[in-house]
């Protein structure tokens, strides 16, 4: 059973996004889960030097406990961050929020939906 676009059976939300949500974005992977915490992110932060996002209150957190500069918890990241380093990064969230509803799709049609 092919499953039906996510547009004929959720009605748009403000914020949704027109572009698909791909897990792929230019060419990276990207994970929804903070590095810090390994759930999906909350209020994300992106850095500006490494491009690795992050909920916001664990990363300030995390930043704070090195006195204002950590190196980036991201697997592999070599990068310092610093609070000035971070921006709020609303596409990261709406391409997110947009997964999220098509999970919750997903999942309602694995319990409602019958092979035709």
């Amino acid at each position: 059973m092919r499953m039906p676009p996510l547009g004929d059976l959720l009605p748009r939300e403000d914020g949704d996004s027109d572009v698909e949500s791909d897990i792929e974005l230019g060419g990276m992977t990207q994970d929804y889960k903070c590095p810090l915490t390994l759930m999906p992110l909350t209020d994300p932060l992106t850095s500006k030097t490494c491009r690795h996002s992050f909920s916001a209150t664990p990363i300030r957190e995390y930043i704070a406990t090195g006195g204002g500069r950590m190196k980036c918890p991201a697997t592999g990241c070599n990068e310092n961050l610093t609070l000035n380093d971070l921006e709020a990064d609303d596409d990261v969230a709406t391409v997110f929020n947009d997964m999220a509803r098509s999970q919750l799709l997903i999942s309602h049609c694995h319990r409602n939906c019958r092979e035709v």
